[in-house]
């Protein structure tokens, strides 16, 4: 039984390696100029600062997923990807709770995903995942480490997100309620 946690656990750290090598690999791919059409979605960053984050986010998430699959500094590793996919994770939820709809930057290809909630909770999963591979690793002990650090950012990260999706649902009540009223008059 323990093998078998022990096997789920390392392979959520590879399966979530994968996802951000090939993210950081598809980003590189499209070039500057697609990444930072994709950053500017989001509204979040502006002028240097957005440039800046195109150049480096797509290296940082090729070296964490590198690490990750490798095994190299692993709770470094696991807390960086958590620190990653929670960060998307809040940048897709805060762009619906505001009503926009753009493509992610997840990847690329044709036809690019667009933020949603499914890919919201995905990114949830997975940081809930690495949190829970990493207490399997560690054992249960949450005192100030990588793994206590991990479970931290997955939780404040699930309230912040559960709060935006509140928000949004919200905001699309009133939408209904006022195009309801509008048209009723």
């Amino acid at each position: 039984m323990a093998e078998a946690v022990t096997g789920l656990a390392l392979g959520s750290e590879i399966l979530v390696g994968a996802i951000l090598l090939a993210a950081g690999i598809l980003k590189i791919r499209a070039g500057e100029p697609a990444v930072v059409a994709a950053i500017r979605g989001y509204e979040l960053l502006r002028g240097d600062l957005e440039r800046w984050v195109s150049r480096v986010l797509p290296w940082v998430e090729v070296a964490v997923g590198l690490a990750l699959i490798v095994g190299v500094a692993r709770g470094v590793a696991a807390l960086g990807a958590g620190v990653l996919l929670s960060g998307f994770q809040l940048a897709m939820a805060y762009s619906l709770s505001r009503g926009r709809n753009h493509p992610c930057g997840c990847g690329s290809g044709r036809r690019p995903s667009v933020v949603s909630w499914a890919l919201v909770s995905r990114n949830l999963v997975l940081v809930g995942a690495m949190a829970l591979a990493e207490l399997v690793r560690t054992g249960p002990a949450l005192t100030i480490s990588a793994t206590g650090a991990l479970v931290a950012v997955w939780s404040a990260t699930a309230l912040v997100t559960a709060g935006l999706r509140i928000r949004a649902r919200a905001r699309a009540a009133n939408a209904f309620s006022s195009a309801v009223t509008t048209s009723g008059a």
